[in-house]
């Protein structure tokens, strides 16, 4: 169980959206406390409607949020009692038997299944 009771505790909240990757630490009572670290970055989109990122780019943006967090705040870190993950909704990425990534992130925004809508709508 984690200990949010004593009056130093914080949550560490991580958002990965889909322009950037941010952490930032609340206190009990829900006001930030500190360890505001934000990465933006972009997804990529291509010419027939695609809208992706890389797996691997994405997991190394998100370490990299990590490491500033405990490099600006490393003696800090004591007080984060739990951390809390958001992720931008209804993504897809396709995974090996080895769960390494296979495809990259495919977002929400991709409008590449536009073309098969139709097909599918007959056979089911």
């Amino acid at each position: 169980m984690v200990n949010v009771s004593s009056p130093d505790a914080s949550i560490l909240a991580i958002d990965i959206g889909t322009s950037s990757i941010r952490a930032i630490a609340y206190n009990t009572a829900g006001e930030p406390v500190g360890f505001d670290v934000r990465l933006p970055y972009s997804m990529d989109t291509t010419h027939d409607g695609g809208v992706e990122i890389d797996a691997d780019r994405l997991l190394d943006t998100l370490c990299r949020v990590l490491d500033r967090v405990i490099s600006q705040h490393g003696s800090d870190m004591n007080s984060v009692s739990a951390v809390g993950m958001s992720t931008f909704w209804h993504n897809l990425v396709g995974v090996g038997g080895d769960g390494l990534p296979v495809t990259p992130l495919i977002s929400w925004a991709d409008t590449r299944p536009a073309s098969v809508i139709g097909a599918l709508r007959e056979r089911l």
